[in-house]
């Protein structure tokens, strides 16, 4: 039991993370605070997506009487999109929650939509078109990734292997990051820096920790946030964090407690349909800012896209909750230390689709983690059967003639036309690169998203993620979502917990 314990990461704390924030802070309790006491200040939120609307609640349960919200779409979510199609719903962007996800499943529940659906069970389409079970490709990975001897060792052996550098995994991070709470890590030293220099499949071979690739392959590369031999080595350990890694070695060692990966039945989009609704906010759709100066009061200039009447709304506080980069388009006047932070920020390309057709071989999740690489750029990585998990009688009872409903996943980091991405996904369904083909295709909707704003190793090195901490609150303005944080529901939440215990609950 100490052996597991002791994988489990409660190693002692040595490292050389410093301040940049609370390294000690109490997500849960921030996340629970109310005020009486009403704040009349004006705030505009630019983009209704998951962080602005999460922010937005967050103020108003903060007594501030005065926030709105602009969002150029017909929608509030942003990328957290559901829709339904054949009787079921169809997550379009973030869906799955796991037990890392402590404070989107606690905001879940408090909205009583916590009604999960567990999605266990993967199946993996090889180059040549033969499928596997995700443990036994795994296993296959993880041995393949052992020297000598060691490599032809059985599962449980190789199993061995594989917990021994999630141990030492942790105890890297934790020489890099120290202890901390929520998602947001304090900012290293600069030998921490250095320690994490180079792209994110560097760092786990300079390590020797070759046995993580395939993990690591499947929880980043595959879900959108960088191919492992080109993203910097930050985003990998940002993202897989002891707290993750923690439930890998549980589904490991079959020791899970709080459940794998899920989908909520409710649709992931209605916890933001209903945070506007419990608490009145007042959301602005089909307003595309055009212009903002920063005067007093900031003014926000807005276009309605339906009659194309430009309106100006006088705010007292700014949150920047969309693309920052092209958000300082739309400043009259952007700090040199904007530009150089948001302005070398690059973005990648994730394209979901949502499919009707019959499949020979139905399952409920199917992988093609070959084309999580470079060189497969916008190729298909996962299609996930909705309905095997939320309606699985149903599911069970479906004749095989009648058609499904996929949702379909492609992620490429290399800029590439609609109509390129359109066309590999169609050769993917003919059969031409997957061995599987899907009769009576029809695409029912696609969504192509901007995805994942990021900096380069050099942006890393120079303490870009903290610097932009430093940045908040400067000028009236909080910049907030995936480009102060990470691609990440999970992230994007705890990041807007972290502004509130900084700036608003002194």
């Amino acid at each position: 039991m100490a052996f597991f314990d002791r994988l489990q990461g409660e190693a002692p704390r040595y490292g050389w993370a410093r301040d940049a924030h609370k390294a000690r802070w109490n997500p849960a309790e921030v996340a629970r605070r109310t005020s009486r006491q009403r704040d009349e200040r004006r705030v505009c939120i630019i983009g209704g997506g998951a962080s602005g609307i999460h922010m937005a609640w967050l103020l108003r349960r903060r007594g501030f009487r005065n926030v709105t919200v602009f969002e150029r779409n017909d929608y509030v979510g942003g990328k957290v999109l559901t829709l339904e199609a054949g009787g079921v719903k169809h997550e379009m962007g973030a869906c799955y929650t796991t037990p890392a996800y402590r404070q989107v499943r606690a905001l879940l529940s408090e909205f009583g939509l916590y009604d999960r659906a567990p999605v266990a069970g993967r199946t993996i389409i090889r180059a040549d078109g033969t499928e596997q079970t995700f443990g036994d490709w795994a296993s296959e990975e993880f041995a393949s990734q052992l020297q000598g001897i060691a490599g032809r060792l059985p599962s449980l052996g190789v199993g061995l292997f594989v917990l021994r550098d999630i141990w030492r995994y942790n105890r890297l991070h934790r020489s890099i990051f120290g202890r901390y709470d929520g998602t947001f890590p304090p900012r290293p030293s600069q030998r921490g820096l250095e320690q994490m220099q180079g792209t994110f499949l560097e760092y786990l071979e300079r390590n020797k920790l070759q046995t993580l690739i395939p993990v690591m392959r499947l929880f980043q590369s595959a879900q959108g946030y960088g191919y492992i031999e080109q993203v910097p080595a930050y985003y990998g350990l940002l993202w897989n964090d002891p707290g993750t890694m923690k439930i890998v070695i549980e589904q490991l060692t079959g020791r899970g407690r709080q459940g794998g990966a899920d989908l909520t039945k409710a649709g992931m989009q209605t916890l933001f349909t209903e945070m506007v609704a419990r608490s009145s906010i007042d959301v602005r759709l089909y307003h595309e800012v055009v212009r903002i100066e920063r005067d007093d009061p900031i003014q926000v200039r807005t276009r309605d896209r339906r009659s194309g009447a430009e309106l100006v709304h006088d705010c007292d506080l700014l949150v920047v909750a969309t693309n920052a980069r092209q958000a300082l388009d739309w400043l009259d006047s952007p700090t040199d230390d904007e530009r150089a932070l948001f302005g070398t920020q690059t973005t990648h390309q994730m394209t979901t689709s949502l499919q009707k057709g019959r499949q020979r071989n139905r399952h409920g999740i199917d992988s093609w983690l070959h084309h999580a690489v470079p060189g497969k750029d916008h190729h298909v990585t996962t299609q996930r059967l909705s309905r095997f998990y939320l309606d699985p009688e149903g599911y069970e009872a479906q004749p095989v003639e009648e058609p499904d409903y996929r949702v379909v996943f492609q992620y490429g980091a290399m800029p590439a036309s609609r109509e390129q991405i359109s066309d590999r996904y169609a050769r993917h369904y003919r059969g031409e690169d997957s061995g599987i083909a899907v009769d009576g295709e029809e695409v029912i909707d696609r969504r192509f998203w901007t995805y994942f704003p990021h900096w380069d190793d050099v942006g890393i090195q120079a303490g870009n993620p903290w610097k932009v901490l430093d940045l908040q609150g400067q000028n009236r303005t909080f910049w907030v979502g995936a480009s102060a944080c990470f691609e990440s529901l999970r992230d994007i939440v705890n990041y807007n917990l972290l502004l509130m215990s900084e700036h608003f609950d002194e």
